[in-house]
């Protein structure tokens, strides 16, 4: 087949029921109108009147049994048997068969090109549009330790539990065999250690589930320097050297 106009789906279909000739009403007086007054629409109808005639050839007459029209007849209740002309032409009952045979073929022409103008439209490399990820809410907190404390930042994804911190200014300010030592003091709960850090630079590690639950915003992340020997501790030894308050972003 020659490629057909392109027109949307409904347009196609109205074509195709222009070209076989099942419009009636408003439908055939819409379609009468477009002919006249749109060239794609009218070269659409023409296309397709193409398509049937092609198919048309394709296939050879089929009589039907010659007890078919018969047990028609039966069927009707009330119906009297004068009324009822035995189609006598074997041209009239070709004709009938065609139209049943073509309306039949219409339907799945139609059927199939409009699959294949979908197909068309997904494999023309036209970009579409995706749905954005909801993004993954994440928790941060900037230690102050003042002005002569260390200056610390801590992020941390709730979903893949990754604490990230990035400690500057402890070094100088530590004590031989301490470290400091982050903790998270939720709002009326105890401080819990989260462990050791370097005395500067960047640290990053996985949280277990338990300490990912106490990561709650409004809650305190604090700073101490601990010995190192005896870490994780249970409760901080010294005074807090940086202190901040949780926030979700």
């Amino acid at each position: 087949m020659s490629d057909a106009p392109r027109l949307d789906p409904d347009m196609t279909v109205l074509a195709a029921e222009t070209a076989l000739g099942l419009l009636e009403g408003d439908d055939l007086a819409r379609a009468s109108r477009l002919l006249l007054s749109d060239a794609q629409f009218a070269a659409m109808v023409e296309w397709w009147d193409l398509q049937f005639n092609d198919l048309h050839g394709d296939f050879a007459d089929i009589q039907a049994p010659a007890d078919v029209l018969q047990a028609v007849r039966s069927r009707i209740a009330g119906l009297d048997e004068a009324v009822v002309t035995p189609v006598r032409s074997s041209a009239r009952q070709s004709l009938l068969q065609r139209v049943a045979t073509l309306a039949a073929i219409a339907l799945g022409a139609v059927l199939m090109l409009l699959v294949g103008m979908q197909l068309g439209s997904r494999d023309s490399g036209e970009p579409t549009e995706a749905a954005a990820p909801a993004p993954t809410p994440q928790y941060f907190a900037a230690l102050d330790g003042g002005e002569t404390g260390p200056s610390i930042s801590a992020r941390i994804d709730p979903e893949s539990g990754q604490l990230n911190v990035r400690i500057e200014g402890a070094a100088n300010q530590l004590e031989a065999g301490r470290a400091p030592e982050l903790w998270v003091v939720p709002a009326g709960g105890s401080p819990q250690s989260l462990g050791l850090l370097p005395a500067d630079g960047s640290f990053s590690r996985v949280l277990g589930k338990a300490e990912i639950n106490l990561i709650q915003e409004g809650a305190t992340m604090a700073v101490t320097f601990e010995e190192v020997v005896s870490a994780p501790h249970p409760a901080p030894t010294s005074d807090i050297v940086a202190a901040g308050t949780i926030i979700r972003v």
